[in-house]
């Protein structure tokens, strides 16, 4: 008889296991559960609810982004705040635009050898640059004979009196500098 309940005690003990494991694979598979870090020494102040030098820490409100020369530095000195900057703009201008519309081939094929003559390209890139890095820039569209204060006029400007762009940043006097 103390055969049967050991057999009995023993099944029950597997049959609870499984059924605790089957628990644990449904849970697991609706519920999002985290693992905390649950280390503690109270005596050096370290770990979760302790009172610690991190305890009282927050975020200031430090807008950094007028100090022209600190950003400058920023993107100068470090490579990831220069691949912050450059990476977005290098793939954007990368290969260009295709000219859609109701162009002749030829015409649309003067158009992209131009843009690469004037250096239209790395011009437009630079200016997303500096647009990234300071909060804002231009591409001006330099046109000889032409006053900027006025629409461009296509019938009055000849082809040859384009000169390509200058970027232009919103900073000390507005003038543009080498990056």
């Amino acid at each position: 008889m103390s055969k049967n309940k050991r057999v009995n005690i023993q099944k029950f003990a597997e049959s609870q296991l499984a059924n605790e494991n089957k628990l644990l694979a449904e849970k697991t598979k609706t519920e999002d559960s985290q693992t905390a870090d649950s280390f503690q020494n109270f005596q050096m102040n370290l770990g979760v609810g302790t009172d610690n030098a991190m305890s009282t820490s927050s975020y200031g409100f430090n807008p950094i982004t007028r100090n022209r020369t600190l950003l400058e530095w920023i993107y100068r000195g470090s490579w990831l705040g220069g691949v912050s900057v450059d990476a977005k703009a290098d793939d954007m201008t990368r290969g260009g635009v295709d000219i859609l519309g109701e162009l002749e081939p030829d015409f649309v094929q003067q158009i992209e050898e131009e843009a690469v003559s004037l250096a239209i390209w790395d011009k437009l890139n630079e200016t997303l640059k500096w647009s990234y890095l300071y909060g804002g820039a231009i591409a001006v569209l330099l046109v000889d004979g032409q006053d900027n204060s006025t629409p461009l006029r296509l019938q009055t400007s000849a082809k040859t009196n384009s000169k390509g762009c200058l970027s232009l940043t919103a900073g000390w006097l507005n003038l543009p500098f080498t990056i």
